[in-house]
């Protein structure tokens, strides 16, 4: 299996993650504020959608622009709407980015006083895979900590690096 493949499948399986653990949220637990009126689960998974998004957005013309997300609050607010998009990101990275081979990319992030063309930096498909679940699984690690403090069970895995999981389990 090439790393793309790998990748993406990794990406599948983090939104998968995150589409069980909507099904188990009512409304106000996936929309309502986080503790201390933080950002609710809602807006933490719709800003996780919003990356892979504007990762496969940008693939056909080779330059990923993540200061341009499309910002749908939708997403945060109602449960399906970010169902919706899980699904639909899912056979993306699936069907259409597994299969594809690793090559250059421009990627653009954090820049939002320069000019739309300017701000972009070299990197390749496989590293923006890894780097989107990477943010992925930090922004989920906030998410199940809120559940958890809410007093939400979340599965053991939600919000953990594969790598870290892998070390609990050979420390036990």
């Amino acid at each position: 299996m090439s790393d793309v493949a790998r990748l993406a499948t990794e990406c599948a399986d983090l939104l998968e993650g995150a589409r069980e653990l909507v099904l188990e949220l009512d409304v106000e637990t996936f929309a309502g504020p986080g503790p201390a009126g933080g950002a609710s689960v809602g807006a933490h998974l719709r800003h996780c959608l919003e990356a892979f998004e504007s990762l496969l957005a940008g693939l056909p013309r080779g330059a990923v622009d993540y200061d341009t997300r499309r910002r749908d609050a939708r997403a945060e607010r109602e449960p399906f709407a970010a169902l919706e998009r899980i699904e639909a990101l899912r056979a993306a990275l699936l069907e259409e980015i597994a299969p594809a081979a690793d090559g250059p990319l421009g990627v653009r992030a954090d820049e939002p006083d320069l000019p739309p063309e300017a701000g972009f930096v070299a990197s390749s498909l496989a590293r923006e895979l890894r780097a989107v679940a990477s943010h992925t699984v930090h922004h989920f690690a906030v998410v199940a900590l809120q559940l958890r403090v809410a007093g939400v069970a979340v599965d053991a895995r939600f919000g953990v690096a594969k790598s870290t999981w892998s070390h609990w389990q050979r420390g036990r």
